[in-house]
């Protein structure tokens, strides 16, 4: 069983103002989550955990509408629901004590929302002709336009201390998670979840045998030096379609490659620290076709990641492992050309508006095959960022990264 107090929203609190209105949105905030856990061991301190986690979630709106001399729109709601998350951890416990153990967790997280209820009412007052007329429609539905964006992905990544008594466990900790989305809806909408989450949990479980890990051995430690080929697996951007009086063409295509290099401190037979870089190029183009010609804007640049990852190997003298990591990350944006124009001529846009750097965190899980001097490393790496690199009309670059890496290395003993 786990319950626990989620340490942010699971709604952004956000005010937007424009020429043609104002929009606000409040939350209230539900501090307790709980759900039933499942935990499966693998070999040695390795294993799974899963079930899920249920969250209620509330939010008032409040919006103005309207353009100079016509209609104006005010509408009021009030939102609920019930938000669902289901992780599949893998986990790795190291030994302090005979009966305390740090537990690290990550891996993938679904996410579904169920239960909504929207109500409010809508006031339209306009103005002309002459006469002012005011028509109010109340609202009751279950199915908002706003919230028709229901599931998200997301990648987790914890830690925690786990007592142990006989054959029960207690483990407080914390659990940060990154959302693929904080889109509600598939249109503009005022309503954004929340893409980080941060929880403090508390797991209280029943183990009918003690097979806690054993103890570390140390290990002269090495450095190992290699390539790393990825694929991302994931959109690099969200494009919002809207509807204008000429057409607008809008070709973001994902990159489905990324190459880069590594190099491992091995600190022991367990830990190790690891740099590493990965670089793809990213791009897009925006077409509007007007009688007689046609306005383009270009963007593109090369996209650069640079984590440094804390890596926990979960079982030794094996000729493969399974390896857990989490660290901070830089991404940095470089050789960017942005440029607009018509008719085959075209001009130079400042980029003070492109997130060039931004911080961020990685978490990664994978395989290590060992054979002599050589290291083949498959891995899942997720990275989430402080901000997205861009944030236009009608394309967002995405704040969040998954590829799959796979690294080819040499390990050179101290």
């Amino acid at each position: 069983m786990t319950a626990g107090v989620p340490l942010t929203s699971p709604i952004l609190d956000a005010r937007d103002s424009n020429r043609f209105g104002a929009s606000r949105v409040d939350s209230a905030a539900r501090r307790y989550t709980f759900g039933p856990s499942l935990e499966f061991r693998i070999a040695g301190p390795l294993s799974l955990e899963t079930g899920f986690l249920y969250k209620r979630f509330g939010f008032d709106t409040a919006a103005a509408l309207g353009g100079f001399g016509g209609p104006r729109t005010d509408y009021t709601s009030t939102t609920t629901g019930n938000s669902w998350e289901f992780p599949f951890l893998a986990k790795s416990r190291l030994r302090l004590t005979p009966r305390t153990h740090i537990t690290l967790t990550a891996g993938p997280v679904l996410r579904r929302i169920s239960g909504v209820h929207e109500t409010g009412a809508r006031t339209i007052t306009t103005t002309f002709p002459p006469h002012t007329t005011t028509t109010t429609e109340h609202l009751d539905t279950t199915s908002p336009a706003s919230f028709d964006r229901r599931t998200s992905i997301g990648g987790a990544v914890g830690a925690g201390v786990e007592f142990s008594a006989g054959a029960l466990r207690l483990t407080p900790g914390v659990r940060l998670t990154f959302w693929d989305t904080e889109r509600t809806a598939s249109t503009p909408s005022a309503s954004r979840l929340n893409r980080t989450q941060f929880d403090a949990l508390l797991n209280i479980s029943y183990a009918p045998h003690d097979d806690a890990p054993p103890a570390l051995a140390f290990r002269p430690g090495s450095f190992e030096f290699g390539v790393l080929g990825g694929v991302p697996l994931l959109e690099t951007y969200e494009v919002e379609y809207h509807v204008d009086f000429y057409p607008r063409y809008i070709d973001a295509p994902t990159r489905r490659f990324a190459i880069g290099a590594y190099t491992t401190w091995h600190i022991n037979q367990r830990f190790a620290l690891e740099g590493s870089f990965l670089a793809r190029r990213f791009g897009h183009t925006d077409t509007t076709a007007y009688p007689g010609s046609a306005f383009t804007e270009s963007l593109n640049g090369t996209l650069w990641e640079v984590p440094l990852l804390f890596k926990v190997r979960l079982l030794r003298d094996r000729a493969v492992t399974p390896v857990l990591g989490f660290g901070p990350a830089i991404r940095r944006a470089s050789n960017v050309d942005w440029k607009s124009g018509s008719n085959g001529i075209y001009f130079p846009i400042p980029g003070s508006t492109i997130s060039r750097t931004a911080a961020g965190l990685t978490a990664t899980a994978g395989l290590e095959w060992a054979r002599g001097h050589l290291r083949v490393r498959p891995e899942l790496r997720f990275s989430v960022y402080e901000r997205p690199l861009y944030d236009l009309a009608t394309i967002r670059a995405q704040d969040h990264s998954l590829h799959f890496t796979l690294g080819i290395g040499y390990a050179r003993a101290k």
